[in-house]
């Protein structure tokens, strides 16, 4: 396991998957440390919501959240041989 972040009051996680148009399984899975509240968005709302932004728009954060996929199995990867090395 890699911590790629930690999270505080505000964030959000989960983005990915829907931003790639839900073709992708997810890439992570978050833990509590402590007690947390967790809001659950209207997914039909934020698809419409954000088939509103111009098609540029979307394909550019598209491309976005493909690259920081990418780069986070990167960052996993070069983690995992790290942990390797060092057993």
């Amino acid at each position: 396991m890699v911590t790629i972040d930690s999270l505080i009051e505000g964030d959000v996680f989960g983005e990915m998957g829907f931003l790639e148009g839900g073709k992708q399984l997810r890439s992570a899975s978050v833990v509590a440390s402590g007690d947390v509240w967790v809001g659950i968005l209207d997914g039909g709302k934020l698809s419409a919501d954000f088939e509103m932004l111009p098609y540029n728009l979307r394909a550019l954060i598209r491309s976005l959240v493909l690259k920081l996929r990418e780069i986070t199995a990167t960052v996993c990867s070069l983690a995992s041989v790290q942990d390797e090395k060092s057993v």
